[in-house]
């Protein structure tokens, strides 16, 4: 009898360790799934960070073209201008004195 309890005793002690084994792996699951859902919470972070950087980097891409169009426009009208310049101050005398004699004539012509 007392064989027996010596042997229910050790099964005991042996389920209790077994218990314990088997609770700490079922602690170290826990963390190990919540460090992977970490992890999937970084990467899915990660991966909407670089959609939405891809997104800014294709609006730009689009404004560059825009921007692209406006500068030659731009060229366009500064050429213009330097084919077509505007007086300065030496030919703007000139063309006051050359608008004051017409005036001029047209009154003395007129008067005559």
């Amino acid at each position: 009898m007392v064989i027996i309890y010596i042997l229910l005793g050790f099964l005991i002690l042996v389920l209790v360790a077994i218990y314990i084994v088997l609770n700490s792996l079922l602690s170290q699951l826990q963390n190990s799934g919540s460090t992977i859902n970490a992890y999937g919470e970084e990467y899915m972070q990660q991966r909407n960070l670089v959609e939405r950087q891809s997104e800014a980097l294709e609006l730009i891409a689009d404004n560059m073209e825009e921007l692209k169009k406006d500068v030659k426009d731009m060229k366009d009208v500064a050429d213009i201008f330097y084919k077509y310049k505007l007086p300065d101050i030496k030919d703007r005398k000139l063309l006051d004195r050359i608008s004051i004699e017409n005036e001029v004539f047209n009154h003395v012509s007129q008067k005559q």
